[in-house]
């Protein structure tokens, strides 16, 4: 029996509220809207990671929500990109993608229910539906359980574009899930 594959996420209407808030609060809105304007895929891969993640997932090591580490990594690393626009494309989702890759280092769970960020709805969908949302860090133990390499793929799969999949190292380099 094959296993299942991870599916894309679908942004619901307020994702593009909760990415412009991030991209605010970085003031990070305007190099955003020049990069997006150029490569909407990135647009689209932001707007499945904001819906992935929201706001409300604080990274524990900063306090600070993991999609801001996500999108200003992600968005520094775009707008200063050397070559082409796959290049470019290139660069922005990796970054992108191994900043995700830090939902490893996180335990989020409601009283019942553990979220799996592979294959459960995004949080946007998710919290809602729950009473209580707890983000606990992993304990070092934990981490090694899954897999950075099969993780970073299931997250291209729901955030990232198909046309820029291809584009991208799915194997684990210097630059993906290094935890």
């Amino acid at each position: 029996m094959a296993a299942e594959a991870p599916s894309p996420i679908t942004p619901g209407r307020d994702a593009q509220i909760m990415l412009h808030e991030v991209l605010q609060g970085l003031h990070l809105a305007g190099p955003a809207q020049d990069l997006f304007g150029r490569f909407p895929t990135l647009h689209e891969a932001s707007l499945r990671l904001s819906w992935l993640m929201t706001q409300k997932l604080l990274y524990p090591l900063t306090g600070r929500p993991l999609l801001a580490h996500c999108m200003e990594d992600a968005l520094f690393a775009g707008v200063n990109a050397k070559g082409s626009g796959r290049n470019v494309r290139k660069v922005f989702l990796t970054t992108l993608l191994r900043n995700a890759c830090k939902l490893l280092e996180v335990d989020v769970r409601s009283r019942r229910e553990r979220w799996d960020p592979l294959f459960d709805d995004g949080l946007a969908t998710w919290f809602p539906d729950r009473s209580t949302m707890h983000v606990h860090p992993h304990p070092p133990r934990d981490i090694p359980l899954q897999s950075p390499e099969r993780f970073y793929r299931g997250l291209a799969l729901r955030i990232v574009s198909p046309s820029d999949l291809a584009d991208l190292p799915l194997q684990l380099g210097s630059t993906e899930c290094a935890a």
